[in-house]
């Protein structure tokens, strides 16, 4: 899977809703998506086990826009990753909450109300990801530490990259343009 340089989309599948499967689940294993997943309403990949990662192999994540949703959530684990996917329509498009040593890498989060969600966590990596058309912020970090690199955070409506109470943290060589109101 690469980026498609016109729409700078991070996928090699299409996101028509006729593809679309009900995949959602609760993850206790590693797992490599084999097809594109929608949800209405709620979470559709809640992590639950330390060490897993969660390889959408390019495929698409899917919402309704719906309040306090999730594409992907992982809390109070160790060493979680979630890699290849594209997220939309959801609240949160992706959220570490209290998550030590994670990695979020190579995903594209669009039009979802927050793209990348990261709070009380440490030792978080969030690179080469896509953070677009957000209705807030393509990458929010808040009380946590974490390298921040390689992305591309575009047209956000507020900001393409918030800290908060946030320190020890690197925020470098990412691409942060036509954001609303801040780049970082």
């Amino acid at each position: 899977a690469t980026v498609n340089s016109t729409t700078g989309i991070y996928s090699t599948q299409t996101p028509e809703r006729s593809v679309y499967a009900e995949l959602c689940r609760s993850l206790k294993e590693d797992y490599t998506m084999v097809g594109n997943a929608s949800k209405n309403g709620a979470m559709c990949f809640q992590l639950n086990k330390t060490g897993i990662t969660l390889d959408c192999n390019g495929n698409w994540i899917v919402g309704n826009d719906a309040s306090g949703t999730r594409g992907v959530r992982a809390s109070s684990l160790n060493n979680v990753s979630v890699r290849r996917c594209v997220v939309k329509e959801f609240t949160r498009g992706i959220e570490f909450f209290k998550v030590n040593n994670g990695t979020v890498s190579n995903i594209t989060v669009l039009s979802n109300t927050d793209g990348v969600f990261v709070s009380q966590s440490t030792g978080i990596s969030v690179y080469e990801n896509v953070l677009k058309n957000n209705d807030n912020y393509g990458i929010t970090l808040i009380a946590s530490q974490a390298n921040v690199s390689y992305n591309k955070a575009l047209n956000n409506a507020v900001a393409g990259i918030e800290t908060d109470n946030t320190n020890f943290t690197a925020i470098a060589f990412n691409l942060v343009e036509g954001n609303k109101y801040e780049g970082i």
